[in-house]
Protein backbone atom coordinates (compact mmCIF):
# COMPACT_ATOMS: atom_id res chain seq x y z
CA UNK A 1 0.00 0.00 0.00
CA UNK A 2 2.79 2.35 1.20
CA UNK A 3 4.75 1.82 -2.05
CA UNK A 4 2.08 2.17 -4.56
CA UNK A 5 1.21 5.80 -3.08
CA UNK A 6 5.03 6.42 -3.21
CA UNK A 7 4.66 5.54 -6.85
CA UNK A 8 1.68 7.43 -7.26
CA UNK A 9 3.37 10.29 -6.12
CA UNK A 10 6.34 10.08 -7.83
CA UNK A 11 4.32 9.40 -11.21
CA UNK A 12 2.43 12.53 -10.76
CA UNK A 13 5.59 14.49 -9.84
CA UNK A 14 6.88 13.77 -13.21
CA UNK A 15 3.92 14.31 -15.25
CA UNK A 16 2.92 18.45 -13.27
CA UNK A 17 6.16 19.15 -11.38
CA UNK A 18 4.90 22.70 -11.73
CA UNK A 19 1.87 22.28 -9.17
CA UNK A 20 4.15 19.70 -7.21
CA UNK A 21 6.46 22.70 -6.17
CA UNK A 22 3.89 24.99 -5.66
CA UNK A 23 1.80 22.96 -3.65
CA UNK A 24 4.83 21.94 -1.33
CA UNK A 25 5.32 26.16 -1.39
CA UNK A 26 1.91 25.97 -0.11
CA UNK A 27 1.90 23.77 2.49
CA UNK A 28 5.38 24.69 3.80
CA UNK A 29 4.43 28.73 4.11
CA UNK A 30 0.90 27.12 5.40
CA UNK A 31 2.94 24.98 8.45
CA UNK A 32 5.42 28.12 9.32
CA UNK A 33 2.35 30.18 9.94
CA UNK A 34 0.76 27.77 12.04
CA UNK A 35 4.16 27.50 13.82
CA UNK A 36 4.27 30.94 14.32
CA UNK A 37 1.02 31.25 15.74
CA UNK A 38 1.02 28.35 18.26
CA UNK A 39 4.38 27.06 18.99
CA UNK A 40 6.52 28.74 21.41
CA UNK A 41 10.21 27.61 22.93
CA UNK A 42 10.28 28.84 26.55
CA UNK A 43 14.16 29.75 27.31
CA UNK A 44 13.43 30.33 30.87
CA UNK A 45 14.52 27.54 33.04
CA UNK A 46 13.58 29.05 36.33
CA UNK A 47 10.30 27.31 35.10
CA UNK A 48 10.69 24.27 33.84
CA UNK A 49 11.15 22.93 38.07
CA UNK A 50 8.44 23.64 39.63
CA UNK A 51 8.13 26.04 42.60
CA UNK A 52 6.04 24.03 44.80
CA UNK A 53 9.15 21.89 46.04
CA UNK A 54 10.38 22.54 49.13
CA UNK A 55 14.30 23.71 48.23
CA UNK A 56 12.02 26.24 45.34
CA UNK A 57 9.95 27.36 48.52
CA UNK A 58 13.38 27.78 50.47
CA UNK A 59 15.15 29.68 47.70
CA UNK A 60 11.93 31.99 46.75
CA UNK A 61 11.69 33.13 51.05
CA UNK A 62 15.60 33.54 50.72
CA UNK A 63 15.13 35.93 47.71
CA UNK A 64 12.39 38.04 49.34
CA UNK A 65 14.43 38.36 52.12
CA UNK A 66 17.50 39.96 50.80
CA UNK A 67 15.97 41.74 47.78
CA UNK A 68 18.15 42.30 44.81
CA UNK A 69 17.70 44.46 41.62
CA UNK A 70 20.12 42.09 39.50
CA UNK A 71 22.25 44.83 39.00
CA UNK A 72 24.79 43.47 41.82
CA UNK A 73 28.45 44.49 41.89
CA UNK A 74 30.96 42.44 43.68
CA UNK A 75 34.31 43.52 44.16
CA UNK A 76 37.48 41.13 45.44
CA UNK A 77 40.02 42.97 47.39
CA UNK A 78 43.54 41.02 48.05
CA UNK A 79 46.72 42.10 49.54
CA UNK A 80 49.94 41.01 50.87
CA UNK A 81 48.79 40.54 54.32
CA UNK A 82 45.35 39.93 55.54
CA UNK A 83 45.24 43.29 57.44
CA UNK A 84 46.53 45.41 54.17
CA UNK A 85 43.20 43.28 52.53
CA UNK A 86 40.98 44.29 55.27
CA UNK A 87 42.41 47.88 55.38
CA UNK A 88 41.72 48.63 51.79
CA UNK A 89 37.83 46.83 51.98
CA UNK A 90 37.24 49.10 54.78
CA UNK A 91 38.11 51.75 52.91
CA UNK A 92 36.13 51.31 49.80
CA UNK A 93 33.52 49.97 51.31
CA UNK A 94 33.17 53.57 53.47
CA UNK A 95 34.11 55.38 50.16
CA UNK A 96 32.00 53.94 48.04
CA UNK A 97 28.98 54.20 50.87
CA UNK A 98 29.12 57.81 50.64
CA UNK A 99 27.67 57.40 46.91
CA UNK A 100 24.69 57.25 47.18
CA UNK A 101 24.01 58.56 43.90
CA UNK A 102 25.85 55.37 42.18
CA UNK A 103 24.87 52.52 44.68
CA UNK A 104 21.98 52.07 46.24
CA UNK A 105 23.17 49.80 49.03
CA UNK A 106 27.18 49.44 49.50
CA UNK A 107 28.19 46.34 52.39
CA UNK A 108 30.71 44.16 52.89
CA UNK A 109 29.38 40.39 53.89
CA UNK A 110 32.80 39.40 55.54
CA UNK A 111 33.18 42.71 57.50
CA UNK A 112 31.67 44.72 59.55
CA UNK A 113 31.39 45.37 63.22
CA UNK A 114 29.40 42.25 64.16
CA UNK A 115 31.50 39.58 61.95
CA UNK A 116 34.55 41.68 63.98
CA UNK A 117 33.02 40.63 67.07
CA UNK A 118 31.38 37.48 66.32
CA UNK A 119 33.07 35.72 63.52
CA UNK A 120 34.05 32.71 65.47
CA UNK A 121 30.18 31.82 66.20
CA UNK A 122 30.18 30.78 62.30
CA UNK A 123 32.88 28.43 62.06
CA UNK A 124 32.36 24.64 61.86
CA UNK A 125 32.97 22.96 65.41
CA UNK A 126 36.12 21.22 64.61
CA UNK A 127 37.17 24.44 63.37
CA UNK A 128 36.44 26.58 66.27
CA UNK A 129 38.09 24.35 68.74
CA UNK A 130 41.32 24.51 66.82
CA UNK A 131 41.30 28.17 66.49
CA UNK A 132 40.91 28.30 69.94
CA UNK A 133 43.35 26.33 70.91
CA UNK A 134 45.75 28.09 68.96
CA UNK A 135 44.82 31.25 70.12
CA UNK A 136 45.66 29.85 73.59
CA UNK A 137 48.87 28.60 72.83
CA UNK A 138 49.53 32.02 71.42
CA UNK A 139 48.74 33.70 74.05
CA UNK A 140 51.79 34.40 75.66
CA UNK A 141 53.27 36.08 72.28
CA UNK A 142 49.63 38.03 71.63
CA UNK A 143 49.52 39.31 75.08
CA UNK A 144 52.44 41.46 75.51
CA UNK A 145 51.72 42.26 71.67
CA UNK A 146 48.54 43.50 72.49
CA UNK A 147 49.22 45.63 75.16
CA UNK A 148 52.29 47.36 73.34
CA UNK A 149 51.95 47.32 69.54
CA UNK A 150 55.06 48.46 68.55
CA UNK A 151 58.48 47.11 67.85
CA UNK A 152 59.44 47.19 71.46
CA UNK A 153 56.31 44.82 72.31
CA UNK A 154 56.71 42.63 69.28
CA UNK A 155 60.10 42.08 71.13
CA UNK A 156 58.99 41.86 74.50
CA UNK A 157 56.47 39.32 72.81
CA UNK A 158 59.03 37.22 70.97
CA UNK A 159 61.15 36.85 74.26
CA UNK A 160 58.27 36.11 76.23
CA UNK A 161 57.06 33.55 74.44
CA UNK A 162 60.95 31.66 74.36
CA UNK A 163 60.49 31.72 78.29
CA UNK A 164 60.96 28.15 78.97
CA UNK A 165 61.76 26.78 75.81
CA UNK A 166 64.73 25.01 77.12
CA UNK A 167 61.65 22.54 79.18
CA UNK A 168 59.56 22.56 76.17
CA UNK A 169 61.19 22.05 72.80
CA UNK A 170 57.84 21.38 71.33
CA UNK A 171 57.33 25.11 71.98
CA UNK A 172 60.20 26.12 69.47
CA UNK A 173 58.47 23.90 67.00
CA UNK A 174 55.52 25.74 67.25
CA UNK A 175 57.39 29.41 66.98
CA UNK A 176 59.47 28.55 64.70
CA UNK A 177 57.14 29.54 61.77
CA UNK A 178 56.65 33.08 63.22
CA UNK A 179 59.78 33.57 64.14
CA UNK A 180 61.02 32.61 60.41
CA UNK A 181 58.32 35.36 59.24
CA UNK A 182 60.54 38.19 61.94
CA UNK A 183 63.57 37.10 60.53
CA UNK A 184 62.69 37.43 56.61
CA UNK A 185 60.70 40.95 58.00
CA UNK A 186 64.19 42.06 59.71
CA UNK A 187 65.77 41.17 56.75
CA UNK A 188 63.68 43.17 54.60
CA UNK A 189 64.20 46.03 56.96
CA UNK A 190 67.86 46.09 57.02
CA UNK A 191 68.32 46.13 52.93
CA UNK A 192 65.83 49.23 53.03
CA UNK A 193 62.93 47.22 51.59
CA UNK A 194 60.24 47.59 54.59
CA UNK A 195 57.09 45.24 54.22
CA UNK A 196 53.82 44.26 55.84
CA UNK A 197 54.15 41.70 58.86
CA UNK A 198 50.96 39.33 59.07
Amino acid sequence: MIAKLAEALVASSLVRPVRVIGLSIAIAAASLLYLAGHFTVRTDLDALISRDLPWRKTEAALEAAFVSQGDDLTLAVDGRTPEQADHVANQLTEKLARRSDLFAVVQRPDGGPFLEKEALLFLPLPELKATTQKLVEAQPFLGPLAADPSLRGVMGAIDTSLTGSEDDPKRLERLQPVLRQFDTQLAAVEAGKPTMLS
